[in-house]
């Protein structure tokens, strides 16, 4: 609040960010308000200054010259009355201001001159005691017209000389010495008083630049403020996401250490079961040197490919495995030389070893090599050949034992694969991996193993983990016991306690998770263990800071709602097990909303901050005061029965009643309305206890606040308020838990060849305690008392987006209408709130239209235009709902942009027996037509009225007899004719 006036701080508000000759404009804007400010108490100390003048000059002037005087003196000081009260309602401009300064200036010459007149007839008609009089009160004029005055300048020197200058020049023209040498004194206290006042003058106007710095400096440090609490809000977002990818990297890596585990078993079986079957291949060569029956069985029985090839590479003679692995028949592979059903990448190698074999450079030779079956499809072979030859030495021909490997090769690649992508997700990974042996020594690091221990792994392979991870508790800095050793040991998957910090080499620390799982062979031996580990700093920070902020209340730091009810049910528990008193206290500030009011939010915030140190000193150091929202507050005090607790509350009220609020120069009176209720081992639930202190809390408002009042359940109006307190608690529960239901409502297009959207109005339902469906009526006017409407709404915004953004997003064609209460419409954060949601769902503004009531509108008729062009700008739509209350209906419907005209339900019923009724109906759908919007008759119950609406050109029609409410269906609605 600017330190001169409660007006300042909006021109600051205004004008804190303009420069030269606009701050000027805005200064002088300030000056205007403080003369027509004190114009009517100017204007009444000339009267009665005049008044008292000519009392004591009745008889030393001429009475028909001191009338005329006292006329024109009494209706100059008048005429300044009404012009300061103009003032107040005017409109101004740098202009206009400059025209309301100048009349003002006008008005002080003509003051002043009165009183100069006075000071002339009393120089020239009266001796000079009555002189020395004129001169006094004159004086005391061109003084007192500094505080009125003074503020402008050209305003106190139009009073200031006209009122001296006279005087001074009548006592000049006598002769005596006496009045000459006080005319010469009147003029040097004229000068005096110029320069006083322009002193006085140049205060002012420096005060009132100061504070429009000062106000400028504000407005920056609340939108810094405000930037601030947006960016720790993203950060707090932005460690969530954090976490849930550690969890998801997790997950991914224990999967992939599965997998590659799964293969290495599997390559190692196909390792052993090759190295079998070559084996067994040896015996059956030395079997067949042996002998050539034994050879031939071996031969024909052998589970390799056994084949004779000739020395230009043809196929003497082969087995059936050989033939399986090919897919020939014996017969076609016989026809067939090697060359033909070798790989055209592996034939060159191939005939290379066959060559130098028949060159005698080898006698033996083995190879991996791909055949080409009959089919086309390639097959690995492990190929061993061994030359034959004669008693010469001649080559005679070979021994090929093909061996099928297809099998392994594929593992192989599979394996390889898997190797690849373990090492690229280790160095990829953001989690630390360490890899000691069966002892304990490091075997490997990952690089972010290597950046948060700060080793590396050619300087840690070999050292005991001990060295390389230095593990200490967070609190205790005791060290913390190994994880791989305990994992060794116990022969499982092991991990850290909680709080454990990592020491990394150059003695920075990290906050850390881990795990260790042992790695084994195929049999189960255990050859090592893999350590795990990630850095969650910043998460672990994060995490302390909104167990906090979940748990207490930002502003006032006191605990929030939700702490409050956990502590208050521990509480009743105590109570019920142990016999224990404890008592509650629901308060509600008195007045908070006058301050909110008249100095902004900033204020109210501080008040809160006041007013809770306050309330803390006055209470026990182990009871516990709590902020539930707004303005209220609740207090616990355990173990405090209840006369005891009485004496505390009533010390809060006396304490909160003698406080007085300061915030610049305004001061604020408030108080505070406290409800009682004792806790015993009878008291039914948290819920009930908070609505009782709230029942008790309001009835201490109704008896004149400012005082306690201790529950007492009655019948009369205290029944009736507590069944308005379990119907409005079952509907906060409700809002918070998704318990409301939206049911829809077809609205018909009734022209066949009508383009324009087909529209479901969403109705409200709410299930009660026991499981009865209850229509608005029955709760909403509670809702609108104890003001949860704005609420409503947007819980039926929030849900009726995410619903039918789903079901219509092939069909823009179709749309929804949302009633909103009056509390939305003069709520100036929701146009924000509705953007918000079509920005999070599928729902095009196009297909949305809001049904406002005509009551609603017309309580804040300019907030609701404003309201509705706010959102009609984003592409909604608006409905004016049950219109046709009375004659002003029309006057009011040409303010309103809307787009839909809905007609009252009450004339649309009785339309085909009533003519008045049809008239009525006939009206409003030409106005609403010659207006430029469409018509939707309500409450149609008869195929009688459906066609009298036909008749007269309605357009939408909506009741029973079209459709009534029912639950939403899982897919779009079919156009109704």
């Amino acid at each position: 609040m600017n330190p001169l006036s409660p007006g300042l701080s909006e021109a600051s508000a205004d004008h804190s960010h303009l420069h030269g000759s606009a701050a000027q404009a805005t200064v002088h804007a300030e000056q205007s308000r403080l003369l027509h400010g004190n114009a009517p108490i100017g204007a009444a100390v000339s009267i009665i200054n005049g008044f008292i003048a000519a009392g004591v000059l009745w008889y030393a002037l001429p009475r028909s010259l001191m009338v005329t005087w006292l006329v024109i003196n009494t209706t100059v000081a008048l005429a300044r009355l009404p012009m300061g009260w103009k003032y107040r309602y005017a409109s101004l401009t740098d202009s206009t201001g400059r025209r309301w300064r100048s009349g003002y200036v006008l008005g002080a010459v003509l003051g002043g001159a009165s009183w100069g007149a006075l000071a002339a007839m009393a120089a020239h008609y009266s001796s000079l005691p009555y002189q020395l009089f004129v001169a006094f009160v004159v004086g005391t004029m061109a003084i007192g017209a500094i505080a009125v005055n003074a503020s402008f300048l050209p305003a106190y020197v139009a009073f200031l000389l006209p009122a001296l200058l006279p005087l001074a020049g009548g006592l000049f023209f006598q002769a005596e010495a006496m009045p000459v040498a006080m005319g010469a004194l009147t003029l040097v206290f004229t000068a005096a008083l110029y320069f006083l006042g322009r002193n006085v003058n140049g205060s002012i106007t420096r005060a009132i630049e100061r504070s429009l710095e000062q106000q400028a400096l504000a407005n920056t440090l609340h939108a810094e403020h405000r930037q601030t609490v947006e960016i720790n809000q993203r950060l707090a977002q932005e460690a969530e996401s954090h976490r849930r990818a550690l969890a998801d990297l997790r997950d991914t890596h224990q999967e992939l250490e599965r997998k590659v585990m799964e293969r290495t078993g599997e390559l190692v079986y196909a390792n052993d079961r090759l190295w079998q079957e070559i084996h067994e291949r040896r015996n059956v060569e030395a079997r067949l040197r042996k002998g050539g029956t034994l050879f031939q069985a071996t031969f024909e029985q052998a589970a390799v490919g056994i084949g004779h090839v000739g020395t230009q590479g043809q196929w003497l003679q082969v087995n059936q495995k050989l033939c399986d692995i090919l897919g020939y028949a014996r017969e076609e592979l016989l026809r067939l030389d090697f060359q033909r059903i070798t790989y055209a990448d592996d034939l060159p190698a191939s005939v290379e070893y066959f060559q130098r074999a028949l060159a005698g450079a080898i006698d033996t030779y083995s190879i991996e090599k791909r055949y080409l079956r009959k089919d086309g499809a390639v097959v690995w072979a492990c190929l061993t050949v061994s030359m034959v030859r004669s008693a010469q030495g001649e080559p005679r021909n070979f021994i090929a034992i093909v061996q099928d490997i297809s099998d392994r090769k594929r593992a192989e690649e599979l394996l390889f694969q898997e190797k690849e992508r373990a090492e690229i997700t280790l160095h990829c990974i953001a989690d630390g991996v360490i890899t000691t042996s069966a002892a304990g020594t490091v075997e490997y690091l990952n690089p972010v193993a290597e950046e948060l221990t700060g080793w590396t792994t050619e300087t840690a392979r070999g050292q005991a983990l001990e060295a390389i991870f230095r593990v200490v508790d967070e609190q205790t800095r005791a060290p913390v016991a190994n994880p791989v050793h305990d994992c060794l040991k116990e022969r499982r998957i092991t991990g850290l306690a909680e709080g454990s910090l990592l020491i990394g080499r150059s003695g920075k620390e990290y906050a850390i998770e881990d795990s260790a799982a042992p790695i084994r062979t195929r049999d189960g031996a255990i050859i090592g263990a893999v350590l795990v580990f990630h850095d969650v700093t910043q998460t672990r920070r994060a995490k302390h800071q909104l167990v906090h902020e979940a748990t207490h209340d930002a502003l006032t730091g006191l605990v929030n709602r939700a702490e409050f009810e956990r502590r208050l049910e521990h509480a009743r528990a105590s109570a019920k097990a142990h016999g224990s008193h404890h008592s509650l206290c629901y308060l509600d500030l008195d007045n908070f909303k006058a301050v909110n009011d008249s100095v902004g939010h900033g204020a109210g915030d501080m008040l809160l901050k006041d007013v809770t140190a306050l309330m803390m000193s006055k209470i026990r150091s182990r009871d516990t005061l709590a902020r539930l929202g707004g303005d209220e507050f609740s207090l616990l005090m355990e173990n405090c029965p209840l006369d005891h607790a009485l004496r505390i509350a009533e010390g809060l009220v006396g304490a909160i009643k003698d406080f007085r609020f300061v915030w610049e120069e305004s001061r604020f009176a408030i108080g505070v309305s406290i409800g009682l209720v004792p806790i015993t081992a009878d008291s039914q639930s948290t819920a009930h206890l908070l609505t009782q202190a709230d029942i008790a809390c309001y009835t201490a408002k109704d008896l004149g606040r400012g005082r306690v009042h201790i529950y007492h359940p009655r019948g009369g109006e205290g029944l009736k308020r507590h069944w308005e307190f379990s119907r409005i608690a079952h509907l906060r529960q409700a809002l918070q838990r998704d318990q409301l239901l939206l049911y829809q409502q077809p609205i018909v297009a009734l022209a066949a060849a009508e383009s324009g959207p087909v529209l479901r109005e969403l109705l409200l339902r709410l299930v009660d305690a026991e499981d009865h469906l209850l229509l608005p009526k029955a709760f909403i006017p509670i809702a609108e008392r104890y003001g949860l409407m704005a609420s409503i709404d947007r819980w039926v915004i929030g849900n009726a987006f995410r619903y039918w953004g789903e079901q219509l997003a092939a069909y823009p064609h179709l749309g929804i209408t949302i009633n909103l209460s009056a509390s939305s419409l003069s709520d100036e954060s929701m146009p924000a709130f509705v953007r918000t949601q079509f920005a999070e769902s599928a729902l095009l503004p196009s297909q949305v239209c809001f049904e406002i009531t005509e009551t609603s509108a017309v309580r804040n008729l300019k907030r609701a235009v404003r309201f509705m062009r706010d959102l009609k700008s984003n592409g909604c739509a608006f409905a004016l709902d049950q219109f046709g209350n009375g004659p002003s209906s029309f006057y009011h419907l040409k303010k309103l942009p809307v787009d839909y005209l809905k007609i009252r339900g009450r004339l649309v019923r009785d339309m085909a027996t009533d003519p008045v009724s049809r008239s009525i109906v006939e009206a409003i759908n030409d106005v609403g037509h010659a207006l430029g919007m469409q018509t939707i008759a309500e409450s149609v119950e008869t195929d009688e009225v459906l066609k009298e609406l036909k008749k007269l050109g309605v357009d939408y029609a909506q009741g029973v007899a079209l459709g009534g409410p029912s639950a939403p269906q899982d897919s779009p609605w079919k156009v109704i004719h």
